[in-house]
């Protein structure tokens, strides 16, 4: 792994696993875990992760220190459901139709 989040993918068990497509056969890296589902992902331009979950949190990991705590840049009431990126932002929607922007720079 080349600390760049190639591909990164959030399921039913918490975990933020990422990858590289370009080797074949190495084993997932597990980034870490929410409190419950991961329901959004999303790669900053920098390689760092962005995750919103069932447990209302929106994390920032570093795929170049697996397993390490990641930075909390928000937590909601409800759960994130979907995560969306700009230059150096990411923003996330926690209830219908109210976005909440961050700065994970």
């Amino acid at each position: 792994m080349t600390g760049y989040a190639e591909e990164v993918a959030g399921g039913q068990d918490g975990r933020v696993l990422v990858w590289d497509p370009a080797e074949p056969g190495t084993p997932l890296v597990e980034l870490g875990r929410h409190e419950n589902w991961v329901e959004a992902v999303a790669v900053l331009p920098d390689g760092r992760v962005v995750t919103g979950g069932h447990d209302g949190r929106l994390l920032l990991w570093d795929p170049a220190e697996p397993g390490t705590s990641p930075v909390e840049l928000g937590r909601y009431e409800s759960r994130l459901s979907v995560l969306r990126r700009s230059p150096g932002l990411a923003a996330c929607l926690p209830a219908p139709s109210q976005w909440a922007w961050c700065d994970p720079l």
